[in-house]
């Protein structure tokens, strides 16, 4: 398996355990998990046994730090908990092959509304690191939460792996982008 896989399988059972709680210890799951956005891994003591519990080792640093793999899988699970938040366990915000940009272009529900998300999606786009890219896809996230608009968050943690490696950053960027003008040039010629 390679790390990229690594990570998309342990998104998607750490998801799938939260959905499996007893709704009161899944709510208080998703409010503590939000508590961890804009943190760093280890920042908060109390929130390690929601992702280290789990997380397999090819995943984490021999030496005790941060690897770019916990750092993805961290701020995707958090950002899940914030867009989760609110919705029942019937109205699932992680639904697998609903690419990011595809579902950015989803916000732009009329014409008029499609240059104010194309600011939001280049302003993001233009993230100089993860930390910066993380501040403006939680934007993003609420408000795709507020529209009922689900993301794949195994692909998601994915692409900030990516993120983390400048030369890949491009091809992130890349393909958000073709996913997002390839969803909104549908939406156009569905209004024709």
């Amino acid at each position: 398996m390679s790390v990229k896989q690594d990570i998309g399988a342990y998104m998607n059972r750490q998801i799938e355990h939260i959905f499996s709680m007893p709704d009161s210890e899944y709510r208080a799951t998703l409010a503590r998990l939000r508590r961890g956005i804009g943190h760093e891994p280890g920042d908060l003591p109390e929130l390690m046994g929601y992702y280290l519990l789990s997380m397999p080792e090819s995943l984490l640093d021999s030496h005790g730090g941060i690897s770019k793999e916990l750092n993805a899988c961290y701020g995707a699970l958090t950002l899940f908990a914030l867009h989760q938040q609110g919705h029942p366990k019937v109205e699932r915000m992680n639904v697998p092959d609903i690419r990011f940009g595809t579902a950015i272009a989803r916000l732009a529900e009329k014409n008029e509304d499609l240059p104010r998300v194309q600011n939001r999606f280049n302003i993001m786009a233009t993230s100089d690191d993860l930390p910066e890219l993380m501040h403006h896809v939680r934007g993003i996230i609420q408000i795709l939460s507020d529209k009922k608009i689900p993301v794949d968050y195994a692909g998601l943690a994915e692409a900030f792996y990516d993120y983390q490696f400048a030369e890949r950053r491009a091809s992130v960027r890349l393909k958000w982008g073709m996913d997002f003008y390839r969803a909104s040039g549908k939406k156009e010629e569905e209004k024709e």
